[in-house]
């Protein structure tokens, strides 16, 4: 009697924190490894995407990187973003904005479209030197002269225009993906891009490196 007294207790114990546990393995939120930005410029009154060089890469591409545990997806994009640009775009800013903005997600990567002020590409490359960033030229692209070479070229040979000055001009494959991804999943930004779509969820994924 008192075995079968032992085992309701334990049982009355035990399930609701087995319960409780299976709840909130259900609401964890999804995890993501790489998150940034492609950012983009409508005051010239043409669509126009700012692009760094990679100078390891001997391409252009545009602001991802990897998450640190404990930042949420804006975190990682507008640190990427400015230690990419050596702070021409303040991250603390970019942050707050991109908190009302829905990524496209591309696999285990979160990219934000986001309006940025039109600073040109020589200051920013000035900023670059002067504390010796990854990236070593900008340059404020026509969408639809990356498109199109993305259509004609297909995204591993994808090349910017002849007004973008590195040592090449091949666009990352993986960029070009991403934009292509991008670009299809948010025609309506690209159509009216001056209406940024905000976010639906209240839960961010969470670093998952």
């Amino acid at each position: 009697m008192r075995r079968f007294a032992l085992i309701v207790a334990l049982s009355l114990a035990v399930v609701p924190l087995l319960a409780a546990f299976s709840l909130g393995s259900a609401q964890q939120p999804e995890q993501y490894v790489n998150a940034g930005v492609f950012p983009y410029s409508t005051a010239s009154g043409d669509m126009l995407v700012l692009l760094g060089f990679d100078g390891d890469r001997k391409s252009w591409s545009d602001f991802v990187g990897t998450c640190t545990p404990g930042e949420t997806p804006p975190d990682t994009a507008a640190r990427e973003f400015s230690e990419e640009t050596r702070g021409a775009f303040p991250d603390d800013r970019i942050a707050t904005r991109l908190e009302s903005l829905e990524p496209v997600r591309i696999g285990e990567t979160l990219l934000f479209l986001i309006e940025v002020p039109p600073i040109s590409a020589e200051e920013i490359t000035r900023l670059a030197k002067s504390r010796n960033s990854e990236k070593t030229a900008y340059c404020w692209v026509p969408l639809d002269a990356l498109l199109q070479s993305i259509d004609e070229r297909g995204a591993g040979h994808a090349q910017v225009p002849e007004l973008c000055v590195a040592s090449s001009r091949e666009l990352f494959d993986v960029a070009a993906d991403n934009l292509v991804e991008g670009q299809g999943l948010r025609a309506e930004l690209f159509l009216a891009p001056n209406e940024d779509l905000t976010r639906t969820s209240t839960t961010w994924p969470r670093c998952g490196r």
